[in-house]
């Protein structure tokens, strides 16, 4: 991590917020570093095999999905309008066309370098290393003692430049006591330790020499500090998915092993009890949100009143010249007429108003909860709707514009699309809501997407009152589906999707039927058992969580040795059959 200056120069970057400068701390350099290491590494694998090695029966369904991934993703970076997002990435993410190759490139190399022991020790280690920093940091937020307020960190990552002020405002952008660590957001903290935790349990399990088990097991007491303290729903489904798949693989050892099988369950849910007693309940809390999906039980008091106080409001809409608001019982425009402010209804019927020094009130009683106060100095109309501040606008040498919202203006007419989710929008902390607007996008998507990273520039920013009843916030800006798959069929196409599908899929199968017969007496099986359940993890949580720089590259890492050991373990078990059937 490190501080960066980014001149915005694309109206993709610039459509958020209209700067054109940035601040970035957690992702750029992380871009930076994979691109170089994924090339450097790519070249180098070439000059040692002399061009691409042959492909084999056993790693066609693996490499023909991520052919395919890959083409349509070119094609829709191709044809994007907004291609310099599409190539390089959008602004805090950077997963532009250029990141995705890379991930393809080391999901490609690590599988190769899987085929031996040596090369698969050394990149769990390197693993299990960078996960003792990244949690040992983790679990020292969680007690209140963040490394981003010390200063000596703050003029190591600033280099020595006048954007410490910036950088402080940058990074403490979360409440005392979260855990981030270096991955800027609890969530990808929830990701990393999906795939962490089983990876730790089944090398825990597995290994013999004492030494290993208690560095392991240390470094697994910091991982699950790490995952309750992130307070990420989407990692815990995630870790709960991998325990399945790893109590199933191991049910023969858990079956002969019954009194060890059933202390390890009490003292599981005894530690889970105490620490829901320890935070207050909120274990339980968190188990209550990821169940509960009825709009009214996951409404905080704040926002049941909000939505009481926006009761008969339907819609409302800003272009240039005109404000509407659309009500249960009418529609109300707001425009200037010969430079003075002026109310009609939806049948452009002028509307009596009374004028108060600078406060207006409409007379018609069909909007007589609408009211307005002119800030002159300010040139700001604040619109009051039951006698909530519902938007401001500004009238411009350019027309109407709202720092409420300033997407309303590019709407254009467009209605909101939805599917599905209604009356649970609310449900995974408003991922319902996300997904009933980012559902409608892929019947344009069918075939190639609007461009990597292209998700927030299509998503409907406009969506004023969706934004207001959901998020208490108008202008809140939602730059992500929080869903891994749908930001891939967004992005790069649903083809592109079915591509990526379909290769998990080639995965699970192979992993399932080697690791279900296995009896984990060598090290390889057991590398691969570790790298299947990372990866049921990290994919389930992928349905809350996204795809990000600080998390991504392990997990296709982990998945490339995956696919590799698998590749070795099926060969050496045919190979053992054929001498079977010969010595028959």
């Amino acid at each position: 991590i490190g501080l960066k200056e980014l001149t915005l120069a694309d109206a993709g970057n610039v459509y958020r917020d209209g700067n054109d400068t940035l601040l970035d701390v957690f992702a750029y350099y992380k871009v930076v570093f994979l691109l170089l290491f994924s090339a450097f590494g790519f070249f180098v694998f070439l000059y040692r095999h002399k061009g691409f090695p042959a492909l084999d029966s056993q790693r066609k369904p693996y490499c023909i999905p991520m052919a395919i991934f890959l083409v349509f993703a070119i094609i829709s970076a191709i044809f994007s309008e907004y291609k310099h997002v599409a190539f390089l990435g959008y602004r805090d993410r950077y997963e532009g066309l250029f990141v995705l190759i890379s991930y393809m490139v080391i999901l490609y190399l690590a599988s190769y370098i899987a085929g031996e022991d040596k090369s698969v020790r050394l990149l769990f280690n390197c693993l299990f290393a960078s996960a003792f920093i990244i949690t040992l940091l983790g679990a020292l937020q969680l007690i209140g003692l963040n490394y981003f307020d010390s200063e000596f960190f703050r003029s190591i990552i600033t280099f020595g430049t006048s954007f410490e002020k910036e950088y402080i405002s940058r990074t403490a952008n979360f409440s005392p006591g979260t855990v981030y660590s270096t991955l800027f957001n609890p969530n990808y903290v929830g990701s990393n330790m999906a795939m962490l935790i089983p990876t730790l349990v089944v090398f825990i399990a597995c290994i013999k020499k004492p030494t290993y088990r208690i560095l392991l097991s240390v470094l697994l007491c910091l991982a699950v500090i790490n995952a309750i303290g992130c307070e990420s729903s989407a990692g815990m489904v995630g870790i709960a998915a991998s325990f399945i798949i790893i109590l199933v693989i191991f049910r023969k050892i858990l079956l002969r092993h019954k009194i060890i099988t059933i202390s390890a369950a009490v003292l599981l849910c005894g530690s889970a009890l105490l620490f829901n007693y320890i935070s207050n309940g909120l274990l339980v809390n968190e188990i209550k949100k990821i169940a509960t999906a009825d709009n009214s039980a996951n409404a905080s008091d704040s926002q049941k009143a909000l939505n009481k106080a926006i009761e008969g409001l339907k819609d409302i809409t800003l272009d240039s010249d005109k404000l509407w608001i659309y009500t249960d019982n009418g529609a109300l425009q707001l425009y200037y007429k010969d430079d003075t402010l002026t109310f009609s209804d939806e049948n452009n019927e002028s509307l009596e108003v009374n004028v108060d020094n600078n406060a207006i009130s409409l007379l018609d009683s069909r909007f007589n909860n609408i009211r307005m106060n002119i800030l002159p100095e300010e040139g700001t109309i604040e619109v009051y709707y039951n006698d909530y501040q519902l938007i401001d606008i500004v009238y411009t040498s350019e027309g109407f514009i709202s720092p409420t919202n300033r997407w309303l203006v590019y709407r254009n007419g467009r209605d909101i699309e939805t599917f599905g989710f209604e009356g649970i929008e609310s449900i995974g902390t408003n991922r319902g809501y996300i997904w009933s607007r980012t559902l409608p996008l892929l019947k344009h998507t069918i075939v190639k997407g609007y461009g990597a990273d292209t998700y927030p520039i299509y998503f409907p920013q406009y969506d004023f009152l969706g934004k207001l009843r959901f998020y208490e916030n108008a202008s809140i800006y939602v730059d992500k589906p929080h869903n891994m798959y749908l930001h891939t069929a967004v992005n790069n196409g649903v083809i592109s999707l079915l591509a990526l599908l379909a290769l998990f899929a080639a995965y699970f199968i192979s992993s399932f039927r080697i690791y279900i017969k296995e009896e984990f007496r060598s090290f390889l099986p057991v590398a691969g058992l570790a790298c299947f359940a990372a990866f049921c993890g990290y994919a389930v949580a992928g349905f809350f969580n996204d795809s990000v720089v600080s998390v991504a590259p392990v997990f296709w890492i982990l998945l490339g040795m995956g696919i590799g050991i698998n590749v070795k373990l099926a060969g050496a078990r045919s190979g053992r059959k054929k001498n079977q059937r010969g010595n028959i």
